[in-house]
C-alpha cells in the first residue's frame, strides 16, 4: 500500500511540473491572440488549397494550432459513402497539413508535430438538439512518420 501512495504521490508531482511547463490550465490568454488565430485560419486556407475537395465537404477549419499541435477539422455539407471515404479524406487532409509544415521548412517527425484530422458533420438529434456527428479520424504518428485512420 506504501508504494501505491508513492506511486500515487509521484504521478501527482509529474502532472503538476506538466502543467507548469505548459502555462497551466488557467493561464491567460497569449497578448497575440488574435494574430495566433489569423495564422491558424492561413494555415487552414493553405492545407484545402493544397486539396482537390469534394463537393461533399463544407470545409476544413482549425480546431487549435500551437507549435507542435495542429488539430483540423473536415465538416461534411452531405454524409459520406462509408468509412472508406472518411478515411481517404482525413488521410488526404492529414498528408496536406504536413506538406505545408515541410514547405514551412519543419520536420515533423523529428520536431514530434501532432496532427490530428476529424471528419464531422453537424446535424440534428432524435429531440431536435443540434449535434455533431463524428466519423472517425486519421493521425500523424511521429514515431514512425505515418497517417493513421481511426473510425469513429
Amino acid at each position: 500500500m506504501k508504494k501505491l501512495a508513492i506511486i500515487f504521490l509521484g504521478v501527482i508531482v509529474v502532472v503538476w511540473a506538466l502543467s507548469k511547463l505548459s502555462g497551466g490550465a488557467a493561464s491567460a490568454p497569449s497578448p497575440n491572440a488574435a494574430a495566433e488565430q489569423v495564422q491558424a485560419q492561413q494555415f487552414a486556407q493553405a492545407v484545402a488549397a493544397r486539396l482537390k475537395t469534394s463537393a461533399k465537404w463544407e470545409g476544413i477549419s482549425v480546431k487549435k494550432a500551437t507549435k507542435n499541435d495542429y488539430q483540423l477539422v473536415l465538416t461534411y455539407q452531405s454524409a459520406p459513402a462509408n468509412q472508406a471515404e472518411v478515411r481517404r479524406d482525413t488521410k488526404a487532409v492529414a498528408q496536406a497539413a504536413i506538406d505545408e509544415l515541410v514547405k514551412q521548412g519543419r520536420q515533423p517527425a523529428p520536431e514530434h508535430i501532432y496532427i490530428g484530422v476529424w471528419a464531422q458533420k453537424p446535424e440534428k438529434g432524435a429531440s431536435g438538439q443540434a449535434l455533431t456527428r463524428v466519423y472517425g479520424r486519421s493521425v500523424y504518428d511521429y514515431n514512425n512518420d505515418s497517417i493513421e485512420y481511426k473510425a469513429k
